[in-house]
């Protein structure tokens, strides 16, 4: 079984600032693989040249929002919106825009393993 750590990490990413003790940090990662998962690690060195120690782990897993081919009507000036329409617990979408000639509503039904047109308007 693979077990990450520090050791192991195939990337590093060095930041060198003079941030603030105690105040809040982030750092926005791009490139990274949909649904792939990540793991982190920090350690600080103050001016003294002193290391501390690894922190925990976190990970991370990001965009999980890739081209599955849905079919979705490509709209433009649009409103989107995700509720429940039919009560099954899954998420579906109502659509509305301009399609060159005209405005289009559609709802798409999720049934837990794809997107359909449940109704035009």
């Amino acid at each position: 079984m693979f077990s990450a750590t520090p050791d192991t990490a195939e990337y590093t990413l060095n930041k060198s600032s003079n941030y603030i003790q105690g105040s809040a940090y982030s750092e926005i990662i791009t490139g990274l693989q949909p649904r792939a998962t990540y793991y982190f690690w920090i350690k600080a060195r103050n001016e003294a040249n002193n290391w501390s120690v690894w922190s925990d782990t976190s990970t991370a897993v990001p965009g999980s929002f890739v081209d599955i081919s849905a079919g979705l009507t490509g709209v433009s000036a649009c409103s989107s919106s995700w509720g429940d329409y039919d009560n099954d617990g899954d998420l579906d979408l109502a659509l509305a825009g301009w399609m060159g000639s005209g405005t289009q509503s559609n709802i798409y039904r999720n049934d837990g393993v794809i997107l359909w047109i449940l109704a035009r308007a």
